[in-house]
């Protein structure tokens, strides 16, 4: 890949901007591959993801004498001094991408991504691709592009988080196999669902499907499956005017009795009850998933 950069002011030739008045913004980003003497030396106003592709960088400041290797990464923040060298005989690869705003601080935190630190979330080519999502939404510079850009770099951050909180392949939020059970669990919810079912289509066996799926949801299968009934059920009952019948049919419970006494061990009250204290005191219960 050849060495790219975006800029949000294109007549700035730093980028190098405070903003409070906005939850995120994205100064400017990019890739950068270097053969021969690289160093980085400032002080800048906003914060510096620096994710390492390839090679190794010696950080002097603020990490006190680190040498970075592929996967590690680490955000200069604001009013930071860095100091860091490429080191030699290897091509140094890194994607960057400069951000600033009053919810950015947060927003590392909540990702649990420190400041200052260097840490691994390792390589991962979801991570180079949310960066190429980043690149490409400055080629549309239209009325949404400070939307768009700060929407693809909080993806990446969400990416990281993820990286850096160990989950493992087999284990991880993205896994292609328990997305695919809750894209089913979710679009069926009028229809009866097994576990047995859910881990066959997933091709995994029943126990495996039973601890992935705990692991990474909270929930064992059955009871998301019942979970994800019962707030569907809800949504017919605040917003349609169904019979107690048909919102427990729609919702997979062929039997009126059986669903009213699981809805009102769930909430306490009947599904009657719910739809008038609902109507009544909006506020008073929120969604279950």
């Amino acid at each position: 890949m050849q060495n790219v950069s975006y800029y949000r002011v294109l007549t700035d030739v730093d980028n190098n901007f405070l903003s409070e008045e906005v939850p995120i913004q994205v100064n400017c980003t990019g890739y950068s591959r270097y053969s021969g003497e690289v160093w980085g030396r400032t002080v800048r106003r906003d914060y510096y993801l620096f994710y390492l592709w390839g090679g190794g960088v010696r950080v002097d400041k603020p990490a006190e004498g680190r040498v970075m290797r592929p996967g590690d990464m680490i955000v200069f923040g604001p009013d930071q001094p860095f100091d860091y060298i490429k080191q030699p005989n290897r091509d140094m690869e890194y994607y960057w991408v400069h951000f600033t705003g009053y919810h950015a601080g947060r927003m590392l935190e909540e990702c649990g991504i420190p400041v200052n630190q260097i840490v691994s979330p390792g390589i991962h080519l979801e991570l180079c691709e949310g960066f190429r999502s980043l690149f490409s939404a400055f080629l549309t510079r239209d009325s949404l592009f400070e939307i768009e850009t700060a929407q693809r770099l909080c993806a990446i951050l969400v990416q990281l988080g993820r990286a850096l909180s160990g989950h493992s392949e087999d284990a991880a939020p993205t896994d292609p196999r328990i997305r695919q059970a809750l894209g089913v669990i979710h679009e069926n919810v009028g229809r009866p669902l097994s576990v047995e079912q859910l881990a066959e289509e997933s091709h995994m066996s029943v126990s495996h499907f039973r601890s992935v799926f705990r692991r990474i949801t909270g929930f064992s299968p059955q009871e998301y499956i019942t979970l994800s009934k019962l707030n569907y059920a809800c949504l017919l009952l605040r917003q349609t005017d169904l019979s107690i019948r048909e919102v427990g049919e729609s919702s997979g419970y062929a039997d009126p009795q059986y669903f009213s006494r699981i809805f009102g061990r769930h909430f306490g009250l009947s599904p009657g009850s719910y739809r008038n204290v609902k109507r009544q005191e909006p506020e008073k219960f929120g969604n279950l998933v």
